[in-house]
């Protein structure tokens, strides 16, 4: 945005249009630094039914830990809240389409404990710890 087009503006919209151009360019810096999650689109790369995580350190099979139900073969998993350290439940098997885990959020498990991912997505942008994070 040029200062002639400030000053056209101006002239058309009267005092007015040095407001205006300083909300638009407000917007514009907002909309251009603004991450994806800041937006409300976390997990937006996930196709089909996504379930996201809404509790904060507590087990995977918990069914009002997600928004949507715990995830299945046919469900992708939205864990990118920034702080949670989800806990894949002892003796159980859990299954999801595809899975996301974002910044700040931990994926856990103990011993003998399998997480089966069936889609073509898996985004881990936090940590992984498997067996209690001993290898």
């Amino acid at each position: 945005m040029s200062f002639g087009t400030v000053q056209l503006a101006e002239k058309k919209l009267g005092r007015y249009a040095i407001r205006w151009a300083g909300a638009l360019v407000a917007l514009l810096v907002l909309l251009c630094f603004s991450t994806p999650a800041a937006l409300g689109t976390g997990c937006s790369t996930l196709a089909g039914t996504v379930s996201t995580w809404t509790d904060g350190n507590s087990n995977w099979n918990g069914d009002g830990n997600w928004n949507a139900g715990v995830p299945n073969s046919t469900t992708s998993a939205c864990i990118t809240n920034g702080t949670s350290t989800v806990t894949l439940d002892a003796n159980s098997n859990s299954y999801v389409e595809d899975l996301e885990l974002g910044n700040g959020n931990t994926l856990t498990s103990g011993l003998n404990i399998v997480l089966l991912v069936y889609g073509t997505q898996m985004i881990n942008n936090g940590q992984i710890m498997l067996n209690g994070g001993s290898g």
